[in-house]
């Protein structure tokens, strides 16, 4: 009787862990890119955002990096639906020479408000 209750009790402490590691995963298209541009230059340029996931989320798009004050993104923070996708559009205006780095981050956020 006791080695019962203690595979019950395992089990089911199994199945609470389990859930609690499902996860929301990102998927994103064309998630590197190179660009060379001249001072002056303005970049007109996207890349897609996927939700793979069966809940809808929330995404939220900020840029960090050198050019940070100089990349505009069109659609910052939008909704996507399960299985959606959507093309997420930036502006980078070139106001330094030289080789630079930055980043566009994607935050994926349940709707649902648990945990991204």
């Amino acid at each position: 009787m006791n080695k019962k209750t203690v595979l019950i009790v395992s089990l089911l402490m199994t199945l609470v862990l389990i859930s609690n590691v499902l996860a929301i995963t990102a998927s994103i298209g064309n998630a590197r890119m190179i660009l060379r541009a001249e001072s002056g230059d303005i970049l007109e340029k996207s890349f897609l955002v996927k939700n793979v996931n069966e809940v809808a989320v929330n995404i939220l798009l900020t840029a960090s990096g050198a050019l940070e004050k100089d990349i505009t993104i069109k659609d910052n923070n939008f909704v996507l639906q399960p299985n959606e996708e959507k093309k997420a559009f930036f502006t980078i205006k070139v106001t330094k020479a030289g080789t630079t780095e930055s980043k566009i981050n994607v935050q994926f956020t349940p709707v649902d408000g648990k945990n991204g």
